[in-house]
């Protein structure tokens, strides 16, 4: 047992897990000090700007501190580890998504509402999962960029012709809005999806289908 708890410790230590916590504390708080001022942007709709309070984008960076810590110094070792190395980065993956969003949810009931604490929750776990892929696709210290893209769409189109948030804008939307949590699920899926997909299974894949294509041929 006393084995098991050093080799967690070892694994933790050697993604900065203090880094992770550090900067996970800085968001919340930031979002507790400066996440009721509204930030202007311009934005295609019909007024020109959009006005939207920098609360609705703090849990974007939340995930990507998060996901950004799958990084370590033996990533190498990472891609080919063993079955047991292979769990822990599943189970840390999964733990340091969550945490982002739980404490998303915790921080906006305390200073805000929970209609907002559900919103941004939700939010988080739409950014999450297209964290997961984006460190899958570009290695985890670029787990920032496929979120980052989604915050034009989500700013400078975010309005209709009407000035009405469109259906999936999901920062703004209502808690109850089906299609972003629509979302939710897709990003989720996705995510599971990336994790699934290691190199040895996707080279297994790759060899079945050009087997069965000269098979066929």
């Amino acid at each position: 047992m006393v084995e098991r708890f050093d080799m967690i410790w070892r694994y933790l230590r050697l993604h900065r897990v203090e880094v992770l916590c550090l900067g996970l504390l800085a968001t919340c708080t930031t979002s507790v000090v400066v996440g009721s001022l509204v930030a202007v942007l311009p934005s295609s709709g019909p007024s020109g700007t959009v006005s939207i309070p920098l609360r609705s984008y703090i849990p974007l960076t939340s995930v990507v501190i998060a996901l950004s810590s799958r990084h370590s110094a033996m990533a190498d070792m990472d891609t080919a580890g063993s079955h047991w190395l292979r769990r822990s980065e599943l189970l840390y993956t999964g733990l340091v998504a969550t945490l982002a969003v739980v404490l998303t949810g915790v921080t906006e009931l305390f200073v805000s509402t929970p209609e907002v604490a559900v919103v941004l929750s939700r939010a988080a776990v739409i950014w999450a999962g297209l964290a997961v892929l984006s460190g899958r696709l570009f290695g985890w210290l670029l787990s920032w960029i496929l979120p980052v893209i989604t915050l034009f769409p989500l700013t400078y189109l975010a309005e209709d012709g009407n000035g009405d948030d469109r259906w999936w804008d999901w920062t703004q939307q209502e808690a109850a809005s089906w299609p972003c949590w629509a979302l939710a699920g897709a990003s989720t899926l996705i995510a599971v999806c990336a994790m699934t997909a290691t190199p040895w299974r996707v080279t297994a894949l790759a060899g079945r289908v050009l087997g069965r294509q000269q098979h066929g041929g």
